[in-house]
């Protein structure tokens, strides 16, 4: 999924299904990630259940694999 930047509000909280759909993973996969801190992605409780994820940690995100795949797709 391609993100639009100009239209992006960087301090935005998303909930784990929009969060999962911009990042292309499932659902499961976020909660994981969170469970076994195995992915650093920061994330935001709110109240006892809910987790919300601010866009710009998902844009940030996004930049770190990208960079990460282009210097290993090099050697």
């Amino acid at each position: 999924m391609t993100l639009c930047l100009d239209k992006i509000q960087p301090n935005k909280l998303v909930g784990c299904d929009e969060a999962a759909k911009i990042l292309n993973v499932k659902v499961q996969t976020l909660a994981k990630w969170r469970c076994n801190k195995s992915v650093y992605l920061p994330y935001v409780k709110i109240g006892s259940r809910r987790v919300c994820y601010y866009l710009s940690d998902l844009m940030n995100f996004c930049q770190r694999i990208e960079s990460n795949s282009e210097n290993h797709s090099s050697i």
